[in-house]
């Protein structure tokens, strides 16, 4: 990834998030009594955290929405997985990324949702992401397994309650008998922290491993092997096939040899997809619009500055395979000028 260009992105969504935040407090509107234009309508993309690539999207989706759709004010907050969603969900953001298999969840009430979530719609898969067990090489673990085996007084960190990322290092660990008060008992403990936090934890010796879900390479985690040899965990071939039989919206991916230092060859994961998501009652001209934008041709070289692989499933063979939730209009009607749906 050009890091200038990550830079530039990034700092474009912290721009949007203070300048809606600012916006929303009506500061800028004059009190005087003169007639004023019609209030632009507020989109707030939701999505990742403060560091994440994913985050970086949201700003520059915001930026482009703010460019090209008249009569709209975009920003972007931070939400992980099941939070994003609920978000959205509840009216608090009106445009959300997060992965597949929350959404299957949340379509048809699976936990952590008690209730189903139909009004759910989905614009496009925004870029595959991989779940990642990344542990500090001195500490002479080489599996999962081991963990179990060994016992060892593990620091692990993983995203905050509610994320994609907390869920599956969950469900991972309690596939191999693990609990996170098992952590505590063998001398470890288990800590809620950006992937940022993460990898400075990491790097000063606070922390001996990540579990999250993301997209390929991390860039934080590419910058922390430059100078503390890591080791790339994930569950076994068995495990794995029972993980995505349990688990909705998942199956099994390669991490790419060569993404990271540590990937010297392959290796298989659990792997979903980022998606945009959006309410059911959105007006079909601006989901139509944000697919556009998402996804147009001449938009992609920006997006892919910061995602390597992102859209790449959108082709005729896989836009709309293993969708756990339907198509908004506005997005079908996209898709079907694009020749990925017939």
């Amino acid at each position: 990834m050009n890091r200038h260009t990550w830079v530039n992105w990034y700092c474009r969504a912290i721009i949007a998030f203070f300048l809606g935040a600012f916006l929303s407090t009506g500061l800028l509107v004059p009190t005087s009594g003169a007639e004023q234009p019609s209030a632009k309508r507020k989109y707030v993309i939701t999505g990742g955290v403060v560091g994440a690539p994913i985050y970086a999207v949201g700003g520059l989706l915001a930026t482009l929405m703010d460019e090209k759709m008249p009569g709209v004010n975009a920003s972007v907050t931070t939400g992980q997985g099941f939070t994003a969603l609920e978000q959205v969900h509840k009216g608090e953001a009106q445009i959300g990324m997060c992965g597949m298999d929350v959404i299957a969840n949340a379509y048809t009430g699976r936990e952590p949702f008690k209730e189903p979530r139909k009004d759910m719609r989905i614009l496009g898969k925004l870029a595959g992401l991989y779940y990642h067990f990344i542990i500090l090489a001195d500490k002479n673990i080489s599996s999962l397994e081991e963990i179990k085996d060994k016992r060892p007084p593990l620091r692990l960190t993983t995203s905050p309650k509610g994320s994609l990322s907390e869920f599956s290092t969950r469900k991972v660990l309690e596939a191999y008998g693990i609990t996170y008060q098992d952590l505590a008992k063998w001398g470890g403990k288990l800590s809620h922290v950006s992937w940022a936090d993460s990898a400075n934890l990491m790097r000063d010796g606070h922390a001996d491993a990540v579990s999250l879900y993301g997209v390929v390479p991390i860039p934080v985690f590419s910058e922390l092997e430059m100078s503390r040899p890591i080791k790339i965990l994930t569950p076994n071939l068995e495990m794995l096939k029972k993980l995505v039989a349990s688990l909705g919206g998942h199956s099994i991916v390669p991490i790419r040899a060569g993404v990271y230092k540590a990937a010297e060859k392959p290796i298989p994961t659990l792997g979903t997809f980022q998606t945009l998501i959006v309410r059911a009652d959105m007006p079909e001209e601006d989901a139509y619009m944000i697919s556009k934008l998402a996804f147009d041709p001449e938009n992609l070289k920006k997006f892919k500055g910061l995602i390597r692989d992102y859209a790449d499933a959108l082709t005729p063979e896989q836009a709309a395979e293993g969708l756990t939730a339907p198509l908004h209009p506005g997005a079908e009607r996209y898709y079907r000028e694009r020749g990925w749906l017939k």
